[in-house]
């Protein structure tokens, strides 16, 4: 997680506008929370970059939401051992 959350501090963030994060100070100073939420933001990145090499784009996101999420709960089921 951590070395995820250092590829974001070191590749992604000094290419932008900062991304403000909202919620407790005393939470959000904690290296744990930080870590997380810079490897949930590098890989929203890295997602919606490969969606769009593939040839994704903003309005098949939005027109084929329900086809994406069945598929994603098959997907799912077949990794997820029946108990």
């Amino acid at each position: 997680l951590s070395a995820m959350a250092g590829i974001y501090v070191d590749v992604i963030s000094p290419l932008g506008p900062r991304i403000q994060v909202t919620g407790s100070p005393a939470v959000l100073q904690s290296p744990q929370v930080q870590a997380k939420v810079r490897s949930a933001l590098l890989a929203g990145i890295r997602a919606a970059v490969l969606w769009h090499q593939v040839g994704g784009g903003r309005l098949q996101l939005m027109f084929s939401r329900n086809r994406l999420v069945n598929q994603a709960k098959q997907i799912l089921a077949h990794l997820t051992p029946e108990l």
